[in-house]
């Protein structure tokens, strides 16, 4: 017959061993969750406060941005809200030179993990260099200037190159402030999902650096067609 002494020892054995195995199961689940998805390693917030909007810059609604040049060809890169977004970016899939381009039609694959993202060309023209350098050096924050990262340059069909759907300067930083908004709306509604609840913004509400990486396949989904998927009202 057990002793009161010896049911206890028995009783706690089985505790720690319950413990153990509910610590296993939920590593387990934790990393079938985020398998494919690069976790970011320090969670960091950014405001609109962080993101450069040098005044001779043309933004798309798409997240590319354009810096017209004195020959007349523009130089292409992505703005720091995406930049931010993704966190760090694995490569950048980019046309060859001479591959001509559409207003609006993907011209840049980000590779993040095992998800991409595309992002629209800003104007419609003929791809003649690209920027290799920036392709190998991908910071998550910013560097130095914006123009320094562009990503390839584009010879417009039309010499006055069409702005029309783009914003420059104080309709840049206004426009961007509601892009903030919008992201922040759509971050909360993704936190529907049990597993994202408090991750994808910080205390505050702002959203955090890599948020994107935290996202499941539907909300890449839901963000490429929200946010990177320009129409005629936009």
């Amino acid at each position: 017959m057990q002793t009161l002494h010896e049911f206890m020892l028995v009783t706690k054995g089985q505790e720690y061993l319950i413990a153990i195995a509910f610590l296993v199961v939920f590593i387990l689940f934790w990393q079938f969750l985020f398998r494919g998805r690069v976790v970011p390693e320090v969670v960091q917030a950014f405001s609109l406060e962080s993101i450069r909007v040098p005044t001779d810059v043309w933004f798309h609604p798409g997240h590319a941005w354009m810096l017209l040049q004195p020959e007349g060809s523009v130089r292409v890169g992505i703005d720091d809200f995406i930049r931010r977004l993704t966190g760090p970016i694995d490569d950048i899939l980019m046309p060859e030179a001479g591959i001509h381009t559409e207003q609006g039609a993907p011209l840049l694959r980000l590779k993040i993990g095992e998800r991409e993202l595309a992002i629209p060309s800003p104007l419609t023209g003929q791809v003649t260099s690209v920027n290799a350098k920036a392709k190998r050096r991908i910071p998550v924050t910013d560097q130095g200037g914006l123009e320094q990262e562009w990503l390839l340059e584009l010879h417009p069909d039309d010499p006055k190159v069409n702005t029309k759907g783009l914003r420059v300067a104080d309709r840049a930083a206004s426009w961007l402030e509601g892009e903030m908004k919008r992201l922040r709306e759509f971050l909360s509604s993704q936190v529907v999902r049990p597993a994202l609840a408090g991750v994808t913004l910080a205390d505050g509400g702002e959203p955090i650096t890599g948020a994107l990486a935290l996202l499941d396949h539907q909300g890449w989904t839901d963000f490429q067609r929200e946010f990177l998927t320009p129409n005629d009202n936009t």
